[in-house]
């Protein structure tokens, strides 16, 4: 078992240090954010993070959490990656889904429906992998609906392979792409019921694709906040209470139905308007319910929901700290078994 650090709201040098403080602390992976924007915090840029983060680091993974393929072509992501795989000697891997509206359509970009986008994502992975494997004496076409290249190579290969982690939430074509073409699963935000029911759609595709499980790393971001002061735990139930009112087929899937039916977060443009709606809805989420999504109250209650998702199927976790990061991730570091790593 694998475990890693995420970090989504925080500013450029606060990311990287936190970036090294994961490496010191025995993280195994780091990852962030590629938004142009959200609800809060800044959006940063990941892939110039990771560069000053590998310079200063000799042993942590580091991913995006997620970009797509309609802000950037596949063939600069290939190329960005390559580059960073240089950088941070075969540290670094690419998660990438199928988009949101608030990244494309307030900068006059195509979102188009759910088929095209999972499409489009498909494309894109055979596009960067192509172009990985390519040379100026082998040179690549493709021809897609939503990309071409004819005779076409990177100057600079990439150092390893470079794993792709798909960022699906929970439609059943996404995560059965997960299951063909996927190194590995990013999923958002489950429970450990709902993450054994869609890396159950995953590993049957991967059956179906003559892939075995072992061929792909599921990943299960946990949100966490490490204390029993009710203040805090109630107001980390409220963030995830709206997070889940904009992920509601989870809710679903644990057989809660939201009576809210406002934009899921793949829809929403995150202006204030839509987030005044969400926080009015999360009231209507069933506390038992929503603390199956969160990880609260001691170290030791989140090593049995570490072990929860384990059993789940999870081969890697992130730690999304909801408050005090520095703080809880050093009570992780000093509590944590080696019986979890293994």
């Amino acid at each position: 078992m694998k475990i890693g650090l995420a970090s989504y709201d925080r500013q450029p040098n606060e990311t990287i240090r936190l970036g090294i403080m994961a490496e010191k602390t025995g993280l195994d992976s780091f990852w962030v954010s590629d938004h142009l924007t959200d609800f809060q915090g800044p959006k940063i840029d990941p892939w110039t993070t990771f560069g000053a983060i590998a310079r200063e680091t000799q042993r942590l993974f580091m991913g995006s959490w997620v970009t797509d393929a309609q802000r950037c072509h596949p063939a600069k992501l290939a190329q960005i990656l390559a580059t960073l795989s240089h950088i941070s000697n075969s540290r670094v891997a690419l998660g990438i889904g199928a988009g949101e509206a608030m990244n494309t359509v307030p900068f006059g970009l195509p979102f188009r429906d759910p088929e095209s986008r999972i499409a489009q994502l498909s494309e894109a992975l055979q596009v960067m992998r192509l172009l990985w494997a390519s040379t100026s004496e082998q040179p690549v076409s493709f021809d897609g609906r939503f990309f071409k290249l004819q005779d076409a190579w990177l100057n600079l290969r990439a150092r390893g392979k470079i794993p792709v982690y798909l960022g699906i939430f929970g439609s059943r074509k996404g995560l059965e792409l997960v299951g063909k073409q996927g190194d590995g699963w990013l999923a958002w935000i489950n429970s450990p019921e709902t993450f054994r029911l869609r890396s159950g759609i995953i590993r049957r595709a991967m059956k179906e694709a003559g892939r075995t499980p072992h061929a792909l790393d599921f990943v299960a971001p946990i949100y966490t906040c490490l204390s029993n002061d009710r203040r805090r735990i109630s107001q980390a139930l409220k963030a995830i209470k709206r997070t889940l009112v904009r992920e509601r087929y989870a809710l679903r899937l644990m057989g809660f139905q939201l009576p809210h039916t406002g934009k899921t977060f793949q829809n929403t443009l995150a202006t204030e308007s839509e987030k005044t709606a969400s926080s009015q809805a999360y009231a209507e989420i069933p506390e038992d319910v929503a603390l199956r999504f969160l990880a609260c109250g001691s170290a030791s209650s989140w090593i049995e929901r570490v072990e929860e998702f384990k059993s789940a199927g999870a081969t890697h976790v992130i730690i999304l700290f909801l408050d005090h990061v520095e703080e809880q991730l050093k009570m992780i570091a000093s509590s944590m078994p080696v019986s979890l790593r293994a």
